[in-house]
């Protein structure tokens, strides 16, 4: 019976990773009868999906993806975008499921999702949206507007009402806790296969690499006043290789991040439940319980947008460089 794989993310733990590795190992997967579904997958991911539910092709899309799956010979069936993280994506999709998925199909589907501490994923998600220009840079506002409406437990119950809670699988983004403290063979051992394939992208280094706060903003000033292409401006400055556009942990202090950690104390023991553990806490707090960050010298602040100012000014050469040839 064929069994079919929906991983949605969370954004920023590891998915592109993942579905660069299903990509690219394609034929090795065949060969143990995996199926990286090709139904709306633009290139890598399924990311185009969300604009088709958006758009009403929903029904569509699961009449030809149930096709895939009935002519394919594999067992499994993968599909895998972070936006079926989004609540109101995860709703529609979840909806579309139940409504056109055979029951034998349905009743036979996995979700996967990983899960990054509250605070660390409010992070990611702020630097994802400043650098496209989407949200003014200012952490303190963000995190004031994202506290009433972060809700891992309501994403994950949406998937478990239609899927079945015990078909919903949820695993911490955390090195110390993946199978091999390596998120691709961490989703395959939740498949029950062993990793197949290889992926030099990813062993050659981080594939998806975390800019600094400064960087991210310049970024999307540059977009947003300039018309620049933020994607564009991504590429280029992860290119140029300098360690100074990197760095994490960099958007909220230590007082802002056990301020994030308290705020989602049921919400963390929801995932504790859900996962049938006993325990109150589904990630790692240790460093937040010692953790006192000093403050930032005035020096240090203008260093490091010096620094990035000098890396984005190189990145916006590359691509006016880029257009001109």
């Amino acid at each position: 019976m064929s069994r079919l794989i929906i991983h949605i993310g969370a954004p920023k733990t590891g998915t592109t990773a993942i579905q660069s590795h299903l990509y690219r190992n394609q034929d090795a997967l065949r060969n143990q009868s995996v199926n990286y579904t090709v139904t709306q997958r633009n290139h890598i991911a399924h990311n185009i999906l969300p604009r088709v539910i958006r758009k009403g092709s929903g029904p569509a899309y699961f009449e030809d993806l149930v096709n895939e799956i009935q002519q394919s010979p594999a067992d499994s069936h993968i599909i895998s975008s972070e936006m079926l993280f989004n609540p109101e994506i995860a709703r529609r999709m979840c909806q579309l499921a139940a409504d056109h998925l055979p029951q034998d199909i349905l009743k036979n589907t996995k979700i996967i999702c990983y899960l990054r501490r509250h605070d660390q994923f409010l992070e990611s998600l702020y630097k994802q949206f400043v650098k496209r220009g989407k949200i003014p840079a200012d952490p303190p506002e963000f995190l004031e507007q994202q506290l009433s409406k972060l809700s891992y437990q309501r994403v994950l119950s949406t998937y478990g009402d239609v899927f079945g809670q015990d078909n919903v699988v949820i695993r911490p983004f955390d090195r110390a806790k993946l199978e091999g403290g390596d998120v691709v063979q961490d989703f395959f051992s939740c498949l029950g296969l062993p990793k197949s394939g290889s992926d030099p992208a990813a062993e050659s280094g981080e594939i998806n690499p975390t800019l600094s706060a400064e960087i991210s903003e310049q970024i999307g000033y540059m977009a947003l006043h300039a018309g620049f292409n933020p994607r564009e401006l991504i590429r280029a400055v992860i290119a140029l290789g300098d360690q100074n556009a990197f760095r994490k942990n960099d958007v909220f202090d230590g007082d802002d991040q056990r301020r994030i950690a308290a705020h989602f104390a049921e919400d963390e023991a929801a995932l504790c439940a859900w996962t049938g553990s006993t325990a109150t806490q589904f990630f790692d707090h240790d460093d937040l319980d010692c953790k006192v960050t000093p403050p930032i010298s005035l020096l240090e602040q203008h260093n490091r947008w010096a620094r990035a100012s000098e890396i984005v000014a190189k990145a916006v050469c590359i691509c006016l460089k880029r257009s001109d040839a």
